[in-house]
């Protein structure tokens, strides 16, 4: 029984978390949900359930206007792109107005983030490897100064992770270690980027990052993913 306390809130973390990573039956992409069976499934009304899937429809995680047509988003080819080509001008934007403010602090919680990010791809666990990701990226984005910034990147990765997930599973499941751990090599080169006091390395090592990204998942959706 979630507790009574803010259990809107409660539902939404825990039903975003089930969205993002895609893994539960009922809960994947173009799915509709069914607000009698949330609300059984988390042993709460339908109240709170419908505040949570209003606060989820905010977060571009579920569409449709009203909760009979509430179903959880797709992506085709075009939408991925444009998801990614949207990341790569802010992430570089953050990064380039972060630059000349960044604290030995800032670089430290960068060197834990990245540790904890490489461990996340060790042991494969998709939750950590997302958490670990918004920490490494949310410190150059904090460091920014901009709060506006900060809420709309925050909203566009988790649609990143919607759309990654099952890429990163494929590859493990091929059982390519290599190509698996090419993000956290690429968030070391921008650290050194960062370390080194050299702008033009660090935005071309975030570049890269987010331009692979793109172009690998542009192509996973366009070969693997029937368009919807």
């Amino acid at each position: 029984m979630i507790n009574r306390d803010s259990i809107a809130k409660q539902v939404y973390v825990q039903l975003k978390k089930m969205i993002v990573l895609q893994e539960t039956p009922g809960y994947k992409m173009g799915d509709h949900l069914n607000e009698a069976a949330i609300a059984a499934y988390f042993k709460c009304s339908v109240t709170p359930v419908r505040e949570c899937i209003n606060m989820l429809r905010r977060d571009h995680l579920i569409v449709g206007d009203s909760y009979k047509s509430s179903l959880i988003v797709t992506f085709d080819s075009k939408a991925v792109r444009d998801l990614f080509d949207v990341r790569e001008c802010l992430e570089v934007w953050a990064l380039e107005n972060a630059f000349s403010k960044f604290t030995p602090q800032d670089i430290e919680e960068m060197h834990r983030a990245h540790e904890r990010y490489g461990l996340a791809y060790e042991n494969f666990d998709e939750e950590e490897i997302i958490l670990a990701n918004a920490a490494f990226h949310d410190t150059i984005v904090h460091r920014a100064g901009n709060d506006l910034l900060a809420e709309e990147l925050s909203g566009i990765r988790d649609r990143v992770s919607m759309v990654r997930g099952p890429i990163a599973r494929r590859r493990k499941a091929g059982g390519d270690k290599e190509r698996l751990m090419i993000p956290v090599r690429e968030h070391q080169a921008i650290i050194e980027g960062i370390e080194s006091g050299n702008l033009t390395k660090a935005r071309a090592a975030m570049t890269t990052h987010m331009e692979r990204i793109a172009n690998e998942s542009c192509e996973y959706y366009e070969n693997y993913v029937k368009e919807p």
